[in-house]
């Protein structure tokens, strides 16, 4: 069996519409208001990335506010040592 045919067809691109990663970068800073023009690749690149993780960062603190709000539980805090003497 070859290795590409493991990969599910939802992950699969369609290579008639490819786009370069260059233009693709470019296309996204244009949707952060990014001045793509006076940076090198490279820097586009590592701006993009922090955009992405900072995106993700946001995304996964929202999904275990969520979690924790779906349980009951309102905020985490972290206990004292007058709390360990309550016990």
């Amino acid at each position: 069996m070859r290795v590409y045919d493991k990969i599910p067809d939802s992950l699969k691109t369609n290579s008639q519409f490819s786009m370069p990663l260059s233009l693709r970068y470019i296309k996204e800073s244009g949707q952060y208001n990014i001045d793509w023009t006076k940076l090198h690749i490279a820097d586009l690149y590592s701006i993009i990335y922090s955009i992405r993780i900072d995106n993700a960062n946001n995304y996964l603190k929202q999904q275990r506010e969520r979690k924790m709000h779906e349980r009951g539980i309102e905020s985490i805090t972290k206990a004292t040592q007058e709390d360990f003497e309550n016990l």
